[in-house]
């Protein structure tokens, strides 16, 4: 394999994810306090893995249009009740 040819997903990063009542996003608020508001809601996919292990994983990730028109691609842990961003 070249150079480049494997790319790292980036260390998922705690965020805080203000949501309408249905749980889609609708403002990102970082660590610094600078809030994103969500413009739309371009895919949406679960992820349900690892189940047979003491450690599953349950995921619903949401790929979002955030103003200034930056793509980020957050996730609601099911298990932790927590949000982070990729």
């Amino acid at each position: 394999m070249g150079t480049g040819a494997i790319r790292y997903l980036s260390t998922p990063r705690p965020v805080r994810v203000i949501c309408h009542a249905d749980g889609i996003p609708r403002a990102l608020i970082h660590s610094g306090g600078t809030r994103r508001v969500v413009l739309s809601v371009r895919d949406e996919w679960l992820i349900q893995d690892r189940w047979w292990t003491d450690q599953p994983v349950e995921r619903h990730y949401f790929e979002v249009l955030v103003d200034p028109g930056r793509v980020v691609t957050v996730f609601h842990d099911l298990r932790e009740d927590e949000w982070f961003e990729h």
